[in-house]
Formats: C-alpha cells, structure tokens, sequence
C-alpha cells in the first residue's frame, strides 16, 4: 500500500487512478498506469515507481547484510525529475544518492544542494542529514555548531533521529555548551518514539544521573526496551544490572541471557564476562570449555 506521505502538490487524476487500483489490490495495473505517466512527467508516478524500484533492490544475505543492487538507470531519472519538480521526498532521497555515491563520486556535493531545497520546504529528514554531513565532515567542511543548527530544525519537526542526534550534541557538548538537561529532553523525546540507541542513552543519563537524580529501576527499564530490539549495549548493560542486582532483584540466570544475547552480537565487554561467569558458575554449572 503506498503511503499517503508520497503524495506532494496536486496529484494529477491518472495517479489517484492508480491510487484506486492499488487500494483494490490491483498493484500491478496500477503500476503500469503510474509508469505510463510517469514517463509524460507526473511527479508524484515517477518518485512513487523509483522508491518502490530502489526498496525492491534491497536484499539481505544471511549475515543480515543489506545489499543494494543495480536500480535501473530509468528510474533514476525518474527521481531526479521528480526532484527536479520540486517533490520534496524526492528531494531528499536524491540528495541521499549522491552522499552514498550511487552517481559519480565526483557528484557528492550535490547532496547539499538536494537536502536544502528539501529542507527548505519542511522536510524533516533533510535537516537532519545536512545535520549528520556538517557533524561527520561528509563532503563539508566538519562544523558542529553548524550541525546542530540543522539537528534542532530536524527535531523540532518531530524527527527521531534528528531528536537522538541532538540529545548527543548536547550530552558530549559538541557544537554547544554541554548541557544534560537539554540532553534529557531530546533523548527523552526519541526514545518515547522507539529510538533503541535513544533508549539505550537515556539509561545510561538514569544511570549515572546526568540531567536526572540518579535512578537503576529506571535505568533498567529503558536498558530493557533498547534491549528487547536487540540493541547489543543495552543487552550488556541490562545484564550486568541483574549480576550485580543494581535496579533488579539479582538474577544470575537472567544475567546470564542478556550477556549471551549481547556476546551473540560481538560484543566484546559481554563476551569476556559471560566467559568470566561459566569460569567461575554463578547460578549455573561450571564450564572451563565455554568460558573459553
């Protein structure tokens, strides 16, 4: 089912034709409806045919790597003309390409000029990739405080990535003067809306009181909700919690679970404890082989 978010401007009566087949579970006429006027230059057809092209492109092998094959060139120029129009996903989604150099390498710096014309008709997701360029110097000059501007308009339209990156600019005081507080509230707002690193973070402020009265239970809970969506630094952290019974009722079984699932990820801190635990069996038996 396409998103209604797709739709920019006055859709024209062939696409919302083809909005009625795809609703009656008629994707493929209705595709072939949105390739014909696409191809006369309806932006709404042309950006709608590459996304669902680019998404379809998407596989992941068995070591849940995500692999990005050929998108054909047609649909390429499907969304640069749809960009080109002024579709402001589309816009994004260009300015997308050329940061991960689907076009030329040479091209990159035509990221910036995509984001902000994104940007400058509200999308959310433009400020806060031009937020992430000036953040890690891609194709810009490296500039925190630069960043950070793009970050707070980002968050300030709801964005949860843009809410998570800010919360980290104002936890590590990069771009501005550290504030935990500010932190707080944009971890806060990110994690509300699912965000397992947000999450993950705004723990570890519970943890060790930063912008909070310090809190293990609430430390727990939110280790716990990054934890349940496999966010490996949480495991760790909500397992070593239940060893220690900091927050928790101590658990070494329950210990035991979260340090596996983290190790299972590569995660070193996690690997050695949970060898340091069979070493030495608390609350399980002993195992000299799986400690190795």
């Amino acid at each position: 089912m396409i998103d209604i978010e797709f739709i920019r401007g006055n859709a024209s009566k062939g696409f919302y034709d083809g909005l009625n087949l795809m609703q009656d579970g008629d994707s493929e006429n209705a595709e072939k409806l949105w390739y014909e006027i696409a191809k006369k230059g309806d932006s709404n057809a042309q950006f709608y045919l590459w996304y669902t092209a680019y998404n379809d492109s998407l596989i992941t092998t068995e070591e849940g790597f995500g692999i990005k094959t050929t998108v054909e060139e047609e649909f390429k120029e499907f969304l640069i003309s749809s960009a080109s129009q002024g579709h402001s996903m589309a816009q994004n989604c260009l300015g997308s390409m050329y940061l991960d150099e689907e076009f030329s390498p040479e091209e990159k710096d035509q990221s910036i000029k995509w984001f902000k014309l994104s940007a400058d008709q509200g999308h959310a997701y433009a400020p806060r990739n031009l937020g992430w360029m000036y953040d890690q110097g891609l194709g810009v000059t490296e500039d925190d405080s630069v960043a950070v501007s793009w970050y707070i308009k980002s968050a300030e339209q709801g964005d949860v990535d843009g809410q998570y990156n800010l919360g980290v600019m104002y936890s590590k005081g990069k771009g501005v003067a550290q504030d935990y507080k500010k932190a707080l509230i944009y971890t806060s707002q990110s994690a509300e809306q699912g965000h397992p690193q947000a999450q993950y973070n705004l723990g570890l402020m519970y943890a060790h009181g930063q912008g909070v009265p310090q809190d293990n239970k609430l430390a727990v809970s939110w280790y716990k909700k990054s934890a349940d969506q496999g966010y490996s630094e949480a495991q760790y952290n909500l397992g070593m919690l239940y060893f220690h019974g900091e927050g928790v009722t101590q658990d070494y079984k329950l210990a035991l679970n979260w340090l596996r699932k983290a190790a299972e990820q590569v995660n070193s801190d996690a690997q050695n404890n949970l060898g340091w635990m069979y070493q030495y069996g608390h609350d399980i038996p002993q195992d000299n082989k799986l400690a190795v």
